[in-house]
């Protein structure tokens, strides 16, 4: 007498579940790039390709924790350009050692200075760039450059100079993100933006939680 064998069907979607799990879209590509303290002790500028290109609008968030040379002015600067080679258009933040800290923006020709203020290592600094090309920086305590007007560009590169000798040790920490401008689209559009995958997620488990019953009957 023969038996059939009995196929086990829900574990035939295990596959299918998989693939589903694997094409959840993350709206979030946070790109985290270090910079050693010998980046700083000299004027040419090392660029380094970030994770991805950000189109407009991006935001970054520098970390600064450097140690200065004592005996020196001391300055690091971090650029943040469209590209590493050619024709680079970039905002650029320099950190003194007294912390004062200038903002310029290069167009590729040459840079101009748009602000200025006073950093701290316990606040760090940000740079959001938005889609009209508006350029705001500042930290916790205040923006000092406030929708400085470009022409909007994407980010894909980070890079350091300074001057010989001005830092001993240490590093600085940047992450680049894509930019949710929370106050002009709205916090309810924003906040729905940022929780999209998971929505996403709980629909595909519960489409394939459903598939999983009818099979089983």
């Amino acid at each position: 007498m023969m038996h059939k064998t009995r196929i086990n069907k829900p574990l035939l979607l295990l596959p299918l579940l998989t693939v589903f799990l694997s094409t959840v879209p993350l709206v979030h590509a946070l790109s985290i790039a270090s910079l050693t303290f010998d980046k700083f002790n000299g004027t040419s500028t090392g660029y380094m390709n970030l994770d991805k290109t950000y189109p407009a609008s991006w935001k970054a968030t520098i970390y600064n924790s450097l140690t200065y040379n004592a005996s020196s002015s001391g300055k690091a600067t971090i650029k943040f350009g469209n590209a590493t080679t050619g024709t680079i258009r970039s905002v650029q933040i320099t950190m003194y050692k007294n912390n004062v800290v200038d903002i310029h923006y290069d167009d590729g020709s040459g840079g101009v200075k748009i602000g200025e203020g006073v950093w701290a290592v316990d606040k760090p600094i940000y740079v959001i760039m938005i889609s009209t090309g508006a350029i705001t920086v500042g930290n916790s305590t205040k923006d000092w450059v406030k929708d400085f007007g470009v022409t909007p560009f994407s980010v894909g590169a980070v890079g350091g100079s300074g001057q010989a000798y001005s830092t001993t040790a240490g590093y600085v920490t940047v992450e680049v993100d894509t930019y949710i401008a929370t106050q002009s689209v709205g916090s309810a559009t924003a906040i729905l933006y940022q929780i999209f995958p998971a929505i996403v997620l709980v629909a595909t488990l519960g489409g394939v939680l459903a598939m999983l019953k009818k099979i089983s009957k």
